[in-house]
């Protein structure tokens, strides 16, 4: 017997869901989204002035607003803590766990490549840390020791 899936069309539902309702809440940015913020900002004015000027401005327009709305969200969205030696360690240390040892280290380095801060913070975190006690870990490559971790007083 194979599960079947019920499928309802927007108009059969939407009687029965409560009317949408819509709340805005402004808040400010943290000083490092601010920043990431207002790079942003100069790029797309700088690409603006580039194009009235008549000169060809490639695909640099073509995110402009996705860039102000990621840095708006999280400063980790963007690439600014790993550069490309961080990523090097970074792979060479991921292929010595048990489950990567088959693995290519240019094809690691490679995905890393395309990755955010975020995603790379997360993936250090889950491949090489999470199994370790915490005297035991090293610091992740753009590690910052704040007052709430746990392990900054002796890593």
């Amino acid at each position: 017997m194979m599960p079947f899936v019920l499928r309802r069309k927007k108009h059969q539902v939407l009687k029965h869901l409560p009317a949408k309702t819509r709340r805005v809440e402004y808040c400010d940015l943290s000083p490092a989204q601010n920043e990431l913020y207002e790079k942003e900002v100069a790029k797309g004015r700088r690409v603006i002035a580039a194009r009235a000027a008549g000169e060809k401005t490639g695909n640099e327009t073509s995110n402009i607003m996705m860039a102000l709305r990621k840095a708006s969200i999280h400063p980790l969205l963007f690439r600014h803590l790993y550069n490309d030696e961080k990523l090097a360690n970074m792979s060479k240390a991921i292929i010595k766990e048990e489950q990567y040892r088959e693995a290519n280290v240019d094809m690691i380095y490679e995905d890393m490549e395309v990755m955010t801060d975020w995603e790379l913070n997360r993936l250090w975190y889950v491949c090489y840390q999470s199994s370790l006690p915490c005297y035991h870990r090293k610091r992740a490559p753009g590690h910052r020791q704040t007052a709430g971790n746990a392990d900054s007083k002796n890593s």
